[in-house]
C-alpha cells in the first residue's frame, strides 16, 4: 500500500460527523498498528467512510481487520517463498511424508477474522443485502450439478 492521504467526504449537516470531524480518524490510524497496517486503515476508512458505515467508535475494529488483512498478506508471501502449503519430510525410514506448512493455519486463522469483520462492516454480499440462513426457502442441492457436496 502506498497511499498516504484519503478523500473525505461530508456527511452534511443533519446531525451526522462532517468532514472536518473525521480528518483525524483517516489521517491517524491508531499508533499501535506497523507503517503496512495504517495503510490498509487507511484504505479502509477511504472505502467506508462515503458510504457512512463507520464512526469514531469503529477505529478499534477497523485496527483488527487491517491486522488481519496485513497477516494475511505477509503468511501468504512467506508461503510463496517457503515453496507452497506444503514440503516434504523424509522420515527415518527413507520414506517421504508431504505436510501441511504451520503458516497455513497461521493465514487460515487470519482470513476467519477478516472474514468476521467483512461481515460486520457490510463488506460481504450477504451482509449487505440483510440475507440470513433460510431465506431463499428450499431450493433442494444447489451444488448437485456439480457433484461436489
Amino acid at each position: 500500500m502506498t497511499s498516504n492521504s484519503v478523500t473525505i467526504y461530508s456527511t452534511g449537516t443533519d446531525g451526522d460527523q462532517s468532514a472536518s470531524d473525521l480528518i483525524g480518524f483517516v489521517d491517524e490510524p491508531p499508533a499501535h498498528l506497523s507503517a503496512d497496517q495504517g495503510d490498509i486503515f487507511r484504505y479502509l476508512v477511504s472505502v467506508l467512510l462515503p458510504l457512512k458505515i463507520i464512526d469514531e467508535p469503529d477505529r478499534p475494529a477497523l485496527s483488527e481487520l487491517a491486522i488481519a488483512l496485513d497477516e494475511i498478506r505477509k503468511t501468504t508471501a512467506e508461503l510463496e517463498a517457503a515453496g507452497g502449503m506444503t514440503y516434504e519430510l523424509e522420515t527415518g525410514m527413507g520414506q517421504k511424508r508431504i505436510i501441511l506448512h504451520p503458516l497455513v493455519a497461521v493465514r487460515d486463522a487470519a482470513k476467519k477474522t477478516a472474514l468476521l469483520y467483512f461481515r460486520q462492516f457490510g463488506m460481504t454480499p450477504a451482509s449487505r443485502k440483510g440475507i440470513q440462513p433460510g431465506d431463499a426457502g428450499d431450493q433442494g442441492d444447489l451444488f448437485a450439478e456439480f457433484g461436489i457436496l
